[in-house]
């Protein structure tokens, strides 16, 4: 209608050239966006394509794959002891970069105790896994603690320093894991013990 008008006013030369061209730009673009908006009307009532259906089904798919993954690396981040313990040393300060598999906190777990419990080789026939023993400690001298043998090294090493023994130190030993029942929570990481085997 106003293009139809300008002509008019322009065959009359009441108005410019300028204004005309004008006029028939604003009407192609005018056009242009009514076959837009009639294609994406069209687009609507016809429904979507199946291929559009189908991509945007996997779009939310890798959406909820990212969700996934970034939950994994979120639950990778919490730290968490696998047992009961106390810590002994913080090898990493709070928000420290650490790669995998290295140590953040060192941990004495205390349920169950297991001491570490060393025997030259003539009593090493005596020893058998899962044969009890009676354990003493210097802080509770009238106090006896029950325990198990577990584990049973199958290499002999040198007496480590730290363990008094009756034999030189420099002779060989292997290494017990004995379990303890401590139930007043006693026993202390380090702490010298006496250990007893109960013949049976």
């Amino acid at each position: 209608i106003n293009l139809n008008r300008v002509s008019a006013m322009r065959a009359r030369n009441a108005i410019s050239q300028k204004e005309l061209d004008n006029a028939r730009s604003s009407d192609r673009s005018a056009r242009a966006e009514l076959r837009s908006a009639q294609e994406q009307l069209d687009m609507l009532l016809s429904g979507y394509r199946e291929e559009e259906v189908l991509a945007q089904r996997a779009a939310v798919d890798a959406a909820a794959a990212a969700l996934e993954l970034a939950e994994i690396r979120l639950r990778d981040a919490l730290l968490t002891a696998p047992q009961d313990g106390i810590v002994l040393t913080r090898a990493r300060e709070a928000g420290a970069i650490v790669q995998a598999g290295q140590t953040v906190y060192t941990l004495s777990l205390v349920d169950p105790v297991w001491l570490r419990v060393y025997v030259d080789e003539p009593q090493l026939g005596r020893i058998k896994p899962g044969m009890a023993v009676r354990v003493r400690v210097d802080a509770v001298p009238d106090k006896e603690f029950t325990g198990r043998v577990g584990f049973i090294s199958p290499a002999a090493e040198f007496t480590p320093k730290s363990v008094e023994t009756m034999e030189v130190r420099t002779s060989l030993v292997y290494r017990l894991r004995v379990q303890v029942d401590d139930p007043d929570n006693v026993m202390r990481q380090g702490m010298p013990v006496t250990v007893t085997l109960v013949e049976p």
